[in-house]
């Protein structure tokens, strides 16, 4: 199904509505496999059908939502995935859902066990997931009490799938000169350098060259602000400058 969805798009939607009994039943199996294979399954529809997923709500919404904070990191991966393209493809009839979603997200991320290997993959969707709610489909929420507990999550440096989503964000935060991301006086910039370091060094943007180089525009724009420049690398440790410097001069 993910074949047919990504090449045919909506086109395979007669085939999977023959098929979507059976997707439904597998979220239903004490298998997490199981329910995890279904779940990608229906992240696709959401995906490549866009809006018209909607109609098929019924099948999987609440089951994506319930499995968002489920015991196996696989599903919850899954599930906030699925809850990311919602945001991201899925049209304005899916906007109340994340009411209901953020608060489930946010305890994903928070869980004292979210940083560990076995769980990193779940948790960097989830901080994905949330990022995509903000950027397109944030009808129903106030974004502005959401991106303070946002950055705090961030940075994320092992999804490279999700982690040009998650920063390509915050670079429009700081080129519109949002004021909860600069903070008065640029109060908070400091932050921002100290993520974008974190970022450099994981490498975790190696497949997305557009973004990195947004990042250098606002690395170099930063320094020709001199007093700026040297106010925040002040705030941060020895080895997020030296990044920070190989950066602005092309060594890294």
């Amino acid at each position: 199904m993910h074949s047919l969805f990504g090449c045919y798009k909506e086109s395979t939607l007669p085939l999977f509505e023959r098929l979507i009994h059976d997707f439904h039943a597998l979220l239903h199996t004490n298998s997490a496999t199981d329910r995890q294979w279904s779940l990608c399954i229906f992240d696709d529809l959401i995906e490549h059908a866009g809006p018209v997923s909607f109609k098929y709500k019924d099948y999987f919404l609440r089951q994506m939502l319930d499995s968002i904070v489920h015991r196996t990191t696989d599903v919850r991966q899954a599930a906030s995935y699925g809850i990311g393209v919602m945001a991201q493809f899925g049209g304005k009839d899916y906007a109340p859902t994340f009411l209901e979603a953020l608060p489930l997200l946010s305890q994903v991320v928070n869980d004292p066990s979210s940083k560990l290997p076995e769980n990193i993959d779940a948790t960097e969707n989830a901080i994905s997931a949330v990022t995509k709610i903000c950027k397109y489909n944030s009808g129903n929420i106030s974004v502005d009490d959401i991106i303070p507990v946002w950055l705090s999550w961030l940075p994320i440096i092992e999804d490279k799938e999700e982690a040009p989503h998650v920063y390509g964000y915050l670079c429009d935060l700081i080129q519109s000169n949002h004021p909860i991301v600069l903070g008065e006086n640029y109060s908070n910039f400091y932050r921002v350098l100290g993520i974008f370091a974190v970022a450099f060094k994981s490498d975790v943007l190696t497949d997305d060259d557009e973004i990195k180089q947004r990042m250098i525009v606002i690395l170099k724009q930063a320094q020709a602000s001199q007093e700026l420049w040297t106010s925040c690398l002040s705030k941060l440790d020895e080895s997020q400058q030296q990044i920070l410097i190989k950066v602005v001069n092309g060594q890294l």
